[in-house]
């Protein structure tokens, strides 16, 4: 795990873009820090890393915004915010997604759909682990700050799905949220013309 991490915070600045005539193509990279909440009934908080990798593929270029459909992945690996000496919790969530996102530069605006999976792990008093399959949407915004052929750029991203209780074993469903916030570097092969 730790040898992943490093090698996506080595490359997590990385943003190539390709043009060909007017079709562009797009991969971003970024890093974060996320805060979700699962109701239970009761709030279950975690808070930890995020990664979310993107690939956009244009489907409308304008002179100066483009249309893209979009893939990407997501990954957070949490801690729950109640954790003590006795018993702590983890949840890692990752999953893929399709997406359209707006680029009028120097704001983006997208919305993702995507299909995770949360792994829990229980250990102190208890120990526990289980898996359960669940779907999000997110929407989110974009600031970048363009100097030559690099960015440095701001994303705040909120998510929101469902657990169904076939999933848990409960007898209810239960609400996921989520709200990350990400700092990248940008690097540019080949620009968007503007």
């Amino acid at each position: 795990m730790k040898l992943l991490s490093l090698f996506v915070i080595l490359f997590l600045s990385l943003e190539s873009r390709a043009q060909s005539s007017d079709i562009s193509s797009m991969f971003e990279a970024q890093m974060g820090y996320g805060f979700a909440i699962i109701k239970n009934p009761t709030d279950a908080e975690y808070s930890g890393i995020a990664l979310r990798g993107l690939y956009g593929y244009s489907i409308y270029n304008g002179e100066a915004s483009n249309l893209l459909i979009t893939a990407n992945y997501k990954f957070s690996a949490m801690d729950n915010t109640s954790n003590d000496s006795t018993q702590t919790q983890e949840a890692t969530f990752y999953g893929p997604g399709v997406g359209l996102m707006y680029r009028a530069a120097p704001l983006t605006f997208g919305v993702d759909y995507n299909f995770m999976k949360v792994n829990h792990k229980s250990q102190g008093t208890f120990t526990t682990e289980s898996k359960q399959s669940f779907k999000t949407i997110s929407a989110y915004v974009e600031y970048s700050a363009s100097f030559d052929t690099a960015e440095l750029g701001f994303t705040l991203l909120g998510e929101y799905g469902t657990i169904e209780k076939s999933e848990t074993g409960m007898n209810q469903d239960q609400k996921f949220q989520n709200l990350a916030a990400f700092l990248h570097f940008k690097y540019y092969f080949g620009l968007f013309e503007e």
